[in-house]
């Protein structure tokens, strides 16, 4: 017997909405059923190139097309009001990161995900980056140390905060490498803006796990290159993880020792290198898309999803309300 598809709408026809109807239209389990933006020009583009209605409101996309679930992909400042409607009216909702830039509304959402049973997912899509969930398979022992770079050039379309626009995927990160039970027991920030503005576009932070590990955090939206970087420390190895470039490299060092010759002192050391085969299941965006199917369907628990959503959140907010 063959599966239906999903039917799901995109609520934003800027950039990620934009990709996002693309990953859904070309889903083999998934069909783009609408989208919606006040720009009535970027939803005529999206739904002319996918063949689509663009629907006014959610009321009347619920009340004139069949929809299993809604992508939220508008600015920031709209997310709570949107989500809730959605959530109130049963309809399963991936929403843009973050779900929302205040930590009580973040919480009240989630909180009434779990009361009226509605899966909701956050794009955390470097979850689905195969170079990261390849070096997480290959730990076999607790980290000490994870490092992140994700810097970017100025973007002047986004008016969030480079704290929850870039830093809380390696927030996300961070706690997916330490293990999602960890608590944080101090976090250490300091966060840069332009004069004139009440926007972070700079942040570095320092996070301590309650099993002693700490992640060292940077997010930039003034460099002048892209980077996408981590790398995690063990007793025994370094995890290089690119995932811009989507590898890994893992460096093991076997030896190292001061040689004594001729009269001169000089300092050797040896470093097994292995660079692991990276199984490429698919564009993130698309894995990510997979997965909000799987959870509108019930074939995975949409409470274990709610239960990983608010922590990189609240270390959000402390790395703004902290810093120095």
């Amino acid at each position: 017997m063959s599966r239906s598809k999903s039917r799901i709408a995109v609520i934003g026809a800027g950039v990620m909405g934009a990709n996002h109807a693309r990953s859904i239209a070309q889903g083999l389990n998934t069909e783009l059923a609408g989208i919606i933006d006040f720009d009535t020009l970027k939803a005529n583009q999206i739904a002319s190139r996918f063949d689509v209605r663009v629907f006014q409101n959610v009321d009347e996309l619920l009340d004139k097309a069949s929809v299993d679930g809604v992508v939220l992909a508008v600015t920031t400042n709209a997310h709570a009001e949107i989500a809730t409607n959605l959530i109130n009216q049963r309809i399963p909702v991936l929403i843009e990161k973050p779900i929302t830039d205040e930590i009580e509304t973040t919480r009240e959402i989630l909180t009434l995900a779990r009361q009226t049973n509605v899966p909701v997912m956050c794009g955390f899509v470097e979850r689905f980056n195969p170079a990261i969930r390849t070096a997480i398979s290959m730990l076999d022992e607790p980290i000490k140390h994870f490092m992140s770079v994700r810097h970017s050039p100025a973007n002047p379309r986004t008016t969030a905060s480079v704290v929850y626009d870039l830093l809380i995927h390696d927030i996300d990160a961070a706690l997916s490498f330490n293990g999602r039970q960890q608590e944080t027991t101090k976090v250490m920030s300091v966060n840069w803006r332009p004069s004139g503005s009440d926007v972070d576009e700079i942040s570095d932070c320092v996070l301590r796990f309650d099993n002693h590990s700490i992640a060292s955090l940077s997010a930039s939206r003034q460099g002048q290159r892209k980077i996408r970087e981590i790398r995690v420390v063990t007793d025994t190895r370094l995890f290089d993880i690119d995932l811009l470039r989507v590898n890994v490299t893992v460096y093991k060092n076997v030896m190292q020792e001061v040689v004594e010759n001729s009269g001169t002192t000089s300092y050797r050391a040896e470093t097994i290198i292995d660079m692991p085969f990276i199984r490429h299941e698919g564009e993130p965006l698309a894995l990510q898309m997979r997965h909000f199917d799987e959870l509108i369907r019930g074939e995975i628990d949409f409470q274990e999803e709610l239960d990983s959503l608010l922590k990189p959140h609240e270390i959000a907010h402390s790395v703004i309300a902290n810093s120095q």
